[in-house]
């Protein structure tokens, strides 16, 4: 396989489509690359499914889609369905049918909290606002969902509503993140980790990080993923405020 980044870039390489094709993210760059099996790059988006292509109509009730806060994708084109998802030529509406976006969008997300994920081509993600307005250019690979205090899981980080990164945040191993959630679970996996879970699924001496968006600080970091029980991070602020003081009493 070729060399595409050295292990001082850091870098994750992830199956993407049944063992042909691989995504290979450089952390330090901060870019993707898909290559196949023989480690050749190539131009890769998912091939549409044929049988699967049908004509919608905009007055059909299969196809329309609520997407929060009041507004829903709607279509006149023809969309190709597989298994990931639907993909064509979407709009946004209001709730009462009056449009927010011409059918511009290859796919969409959902509103969270004033924004919503949209996409002009395959791994090209963006976000508008309720004006329709792109406040996020399109250059995140996988689609954004922003929490009430303004984070979201960028490709290599948390991010801001600007789509800037919050320092001090590298990210390439998530394990409990949501928009209802104010406390982000989250690890940073060394190249010799990265090279296990590419192997077998998993790696040793994993380290947690436990992120507080509305304070916007660490309520833990690099904790041994065996000291925890992350579960417990679901609940309220004063439950992980007391396992973190707790810590070092665990045997």
């Amino acid at each position: 396989m070729k060399n595409l980044f050295t292990l001082e870039d850091r870098g994750l390489l992830q199956v993407e489509k049944e063992g042909e094709v691989y995504r290979l993210s450089c952390f330090k760059e901060k870019t993707h690359t898909f290559i196949d099996c023989g480690g050749n790059v190539i131009d890769y988006s998912r091939p549409p499914l044929q049988d699967k292509v049908r004509p919608i109509e905009i007055d059909d009730p299969d196809f329309f889609s609520e997407i929060g806060e009041g507004f829903y994708v709607y279509t006149t084109h023809e969309v190709t369905y597989d298994v990931d998802g639907e993909y064509g030529k979407f709009g946004i509406k209001y709730i009462n049918g009056k449009k927010l976006t011409d059918e511009i969008y290859y796919q969409v997300g959902r509103f969270c909290n004033g924004l919503c994920s949209v996409s002009e081509e395959e791994d090209h993600w963006g976000c508008i606002n309720t004006k329709g307005e792109l406040v996020i250019p399109y250059r995140f690979g996988e689609a954004m969902f922003f929490n009430e205090y303004g984070v979201a899981v960028g490709d290599f980080s948390l991010i801001d509503r600007q789509g800037n990164e919050i320092p001090d945040t590298a990210i390439n191993n998530i394990d409990d993140c949501g928009e209802d959630s104010r406390y982000f679970v989250f690890s940073y996996l060394n190249e010799e980790q990265c090279a296990l879970i590419g192997e077998c699924g998993t790696a040793p001496d994993i380290t947690v990080n436990i992120y507080d968006t509305k304070n916007r600080k660490y309520v833990i970091k690099d904790v041994p993923e065996n000291r925890l029980d992350v579960d417990c991070f679901k609940g309220e602020p004063e439950v992980i405020i007391t396992a973190a003081e707790l810590l070092d009493k665990y045997d």
